[in-house]
């Protein structure tokens, strides 16, 4: 019996001519069809600190005037700081843009008809005409 026999590598590696079988586990991110996921921190962190930036900006409104209570602070502050709403859509937005793209390979582009199978649009470099025109180029 060799080395390898007594390892047991050989049901490991599968019946001799054939092609060991794929790896288990996680795959490799450069093997992936869609993009890496994100963590739970990443997801939150800009919605939190929009979030905490609108509660600065209420806070203020409340210690520029001492009559102003919570809810007319945030009255306020929802008409002048209407930007910061602005913001978390859009950040919403691209969470949402990341969570589908996290699940679908045809979003993201590299499925089997995504944008990387072929290109309809002209091709970058030389004459759009095509080589030894006599048009002489762009």
């Amino acid at each position: 019996m060799d080395k390898a026999q007594a390892s047991g590598d050989v049901i490991s590696q599968g019946p001799p001519g054939e092609p060991p079988p794929p790896p288990s586990g996680r795959p490799r991110d450069e093997d992936r069809l869609t993009r890496k996921p994100l963590t739970f921190w990443d997801r939150i962190k800009f919605l939190l600190l929009l979030g905490l930036l609108w509660f600065v900006l209420v806070w203020s409104a409340m210690a520029n005037d001492p009559l102003v209570g919570f809810s007319d602070a945030m009255r306020i502050e929802v008409r002048a700081a209407w930007w910061v709403f602005l913001l978390l859509g859009l950040e919403v937005l691209r969470q949402l843009h990341f969570f589908i793209s996290e699940h679908s390979a045809g979003y993201t582009g590299s499925g089997p008809r995504g944008c990387s199978a072929g290109s309809s649009g002209p091709p970058t470099g030389g004459s759009p005409t095509g080589p030894g025109s006599a048009s002489g180029g762009w």
